[in-house]
């Protein structure tokens, strides 16, 4: 009987798939750097996220079928400019495509905005502040679980030679959703990766993401069901063209998690530099 009300739950409240908070691989943290802009700059990159899972983790952590395969594909778009050597403002806006097994739902997910600020300018610590604005509809899977949200983090990181190490964590409150009346508990999220240049052009990544949602509310209810957390292994690999442009590609796995897909995926982008 667990397992049956556990499926139904997953099936019906598309926030615990793929676009809302118990999807692995998050838009604002992953493959984000402590570095900061010079003065002027300005980047842009643009992602293709496919995910698909057959299984999830329940809420005693253990491994169970889906009742039906279920792939999400997302297109985050970023911007970044510099203001100075200590400030850098950013945007997120991405396009979501879910299917459940059941239906497929397609549109605008939510937008970031925010700033990160150099504590100090070489990147050994920044703090990121953002705003996330509930553009996606949640009642269509396409925006992340609940309203408004304020997400802050603290960021560290060094280049030492062809070595690349950086790290982050953070703590992230939404509000009540007006249309689901889902209000999600705070959430802790940890993050880093280790790179390697091999060459001028090639570089490779291996890194760990775990993210934790407290119990949160269904109309004004505390809802137990709603504890999600997850732990994320990504392995990456870079090809710089010239300073201007850089093309990647990382692979990513749920290694475990509560409440949350199995999922498995493909990360491919373009970043470019002007």
């Amino acid at each position: 009987m667990k397992r049956i009300i556990v499926l139904t739950a997953l099936a019906i409240t598309g926030s615990f798939l793929f676009s809302g908070n118990a999807m692995a691989w998050d838009e604002l943290i992953s493959n984000d750097t402590p570095q900061i802009k010079q003065s002027g700059d300005v980047s842009i990159d643009g992602t293709i996220m496919w995910r698909t899972a057959s299984k999830y983790y329940d809420s005693g952590s253990n491994s169970q079928d889906l009742a039906n395969d279920m792939t999400s594909m997302s297109i985050p778009l970023r911007g970044r400019y510099g203001i100075n050597e200590y400030v850098q403002t950013f945007a997120i806006v991405q396009i979501v495509s879910n299917d459940n097994g059941v239906d497929t739902n397609t549109g605008l997910g939510d937008l970031w905005l925010g700033a990160k600020w150099a504590v100090r300018p070489d990147g050994l610590f920044t703090i990121r502040g953002a705003l996330d604005i509930p553009t996606g509809d949640d009642k269509n899977n396409l925006g992340r679980t609940g309203g408004f949200g304020l997400d802050a983090g603290f960021m560290t990181g060094i280049i030492n030679g062809p070595i690349d190490l950086k790290g982050q964590f953070g703590i992230r409150y939404n509000a009540e959703d007006a249309d689901t009346k889902i209000e999600p508990g705070t959430c802790l999220y940890l993050d880093g990766k280790a790179g390697l240049n091999l060459s001028k052009q090639f570089s490779g990544n291996v890194g760990l993401e775990f993210m934790s949602w407290a119990e949160g509310k269904t109309n004004n209810v505390k809802d137990k069901s709603s504890e999600v957390n997850w732990l994320e292994m990504s392995l990456g690999i870079a090809y710089r063209f010239d300073t201007t442009y850089m093309l990647f590609v990382d692979g990513t796995y749920v290694v475990l998690g509560k409440n949350t897909p199995l999922s498995i995926g493909g990360i491919a982008g373009i970043k470019y530099r002007y």
